[in-house]
């Protein structure tokens, strides 16, 4: 796995914690991949993307750079979909920073939608009412662990 982001002992935490990775090998190299939480995710320190889990929430999404533009990011996300969609999930959310144009452009391509904003403006968490529409949403973690999942329906 060298170059791809990842070592061994992470991998297995993830698996074993339930995410799940749809990946996509040229050669034998692990070229792309992304990985699906079960549960609310970490964002970044205290903060948390909390989501309704009749969707499938992709959280971290990797391509190494000798092998972009070659729709291996596509193929993955296309995989997840179906495989999400035939468990009975209504499809796949992100979130992607605003300043990632790169990821936006990608996600344009692929025919994402784009459902709302999510912030962190002066320590203060806020979501749009788009985006607690479908059930994503920020929060903190008073105590670092991650939330408990709670379903909308």
């Amino acid at each position: 796995m060298t170059g791809s982001g990842l070592d061994a002992e992470e991998v297995e935490r993830l698996l074993k914690s339930g995410e799940e990775c749809f990946g996509a090998f040229v050669d034998g190299v692990l070229a792309s991949y992304l990985w699906f939480s079960p549960g609310p995710a970490h964002l970044v320190d205290d903060v948390f993307v909390r989501f309704d889990p009749a969707y499938a929430y992709s959280r971290w999404a990797f391509t190494r750079s000798e092998y972009r533009g070659k729709q291996l990011h596509a193929i993955c996300k296309q995989s997840a979909l179906d495989e999400f969609t035939a468990r009975g999930r209504l499809g796949i959310i992100s979130v992607v920073y605003a300043w990632n144009s790169h990821s936006l452009s990608a996600a344009a391509k692929l025919g994402c939608v784009r459902v709302g904003l999510l912030g962190i403006v002066w320590g203060k968490l806020w979501t749009s009412k788009n985006c607690r529409r479908v059930g994503l949403s920020l929060e903190r973690s008073p105590n670092g662990k991650i939330p408990m999942m709670k379903s909308r329906r």
